[in-house]
């Protein structure tokens, strides 16, 4: 295995499905352990499902619903391999998750900058502290 950081996409590569699943998303533990993450509301929409493959190893598993906004729409759940393109995963959810940290520290900066120019729109901040709170576990 090449040890080289390799890009997250070389080139144009097209995401396997067009948008990702609306949030909000939590975490869903089944009666029988299996675990989930899905939205809450809407019928509980899968996200992201582990799965065992073998005795030791395991895969991710991401609902294709086809084009277009998902909205109710259920889907299919796929492996995470059927999402490749060019090797590198590009299931809009997965590509959401991989941008998490990014978007968690992009918004502690603003933040912490005290650089917010339209202090008018209350409501963006708000739900920016609200999503910096769920990200790492703490009450808003």
């Amino acid at each position: 295995m090449n040890a080289e950081k390799q890009p997250a996409v070389a080139g144009p590569v097209e995401p396997t499905v067009r948008q990702h699943t609306p949030g909000p998303w939590d975490w869903w533990m089944a009666g029988n352990g299996e675990v989930m993450l899905a939205t809450p509301d809407r019928g509980r929409l899968y996200v992201m499902q582990p799965v065992r493959c073998g005795m030791q190893g395991g895969t991710l598993r991401f609902a294709d619903w086809g084009g277009g906004e998902r909205g109710r729409r259920g889907g299919v759940m796929r492996q995470a391999a059927e999402h490749c393109r060019d090797g590198v995963l590009m299931h809009p959810d997965a590509l959401l998750i991989a941008a998490a940290p990014d978007l968690l520290a992009a918004l502690e900066r603003l933040l912490e900058s005290g650089d917010v120019r339209d202090a008018a729109d209350a409501g963006a901040l708000k739900q920016a502290r609200a999503a910096i709170a769920k990200a790492v576990g703490s009450a808003a």
